[in-house]
């Protein structure tokens, strides 16, 4: 994770069990549930990341997710590949 006010400096790395870094497509946080969901594109889901730091798969996805975004009302919004979305 970087703090954009700081000249993206890392602040802190997080690691996932049984993900790949490089299928990792997008982050988002919810800051209602006080997490982070990460998109695996090769595993086509999504996984939630809680503050304690314990990942667990969210949802599948049809297709590879490629972007993520909370909506105002916490609602998760996947966009996949090829240029679906899924809430």
């Amino acid at each position: 994770m970087y703090k954009l006010t700081e000249g993206h400096r890392r602040e802190h790395t997080i690691t996932v069990d049984g993900f790949i870094p490089d299928m990792l497509s997008d982050t988002t946080e919810c800051k209602t549930e006080k997490c982070l969901f990460l998109s695996d594109y090769s595993a086509k889901c999504t996984c939630k990341v809680n503050a304690k730091g314990e990942a667990s798969k969210f949802v599948d996805v049809p297709y590879e997710p490629k972007g993520l975004l909370i909506t105002p009302d916490g609602s998760l919004l996947v966009t996949c590949n090829p240029n679906k979305l899924y809430r």
